[in-house]
């Protein structure tokens, strides 16, 4: 939907008689903002991605205050 305002934008500054205007909309348009909302999307993932790590490895470790493990009742040689 941006890069349609961004087209009737550069149309309405080539019927103004601005062609260098016109085509820095349209080049800003079709270029520079697809690629910063791209860059941006890039940015946010790598951000959750670094978030996820940690509490995921904080779930599957217990920390050095965890506490002894339980016995295992089914280890061979002791008694039931």
């Amino acid at each position: 939907m941006a890069s349609f305002y961004g087209l009737i934008l550069g149309l309405a500054f080539l019927v103004l008689q601005s062609p260098d205007v016109a085509l820095s909309q349209i080049t800003v348009g079709t270029v520079a903002l697809p690629l910063m909302i791209l860059l941006a999307l890039a940015k946010v993932r790598r951000e959750e991605a670094g978030r996820a790590g940690p509490d995921r490895l904080k779930r599957a470790r217990p920390g050095p205050d965890a506490g002894p493990e339980p016995a295992d009742a089914d280890q061979p040689g002791e008694p039931p």
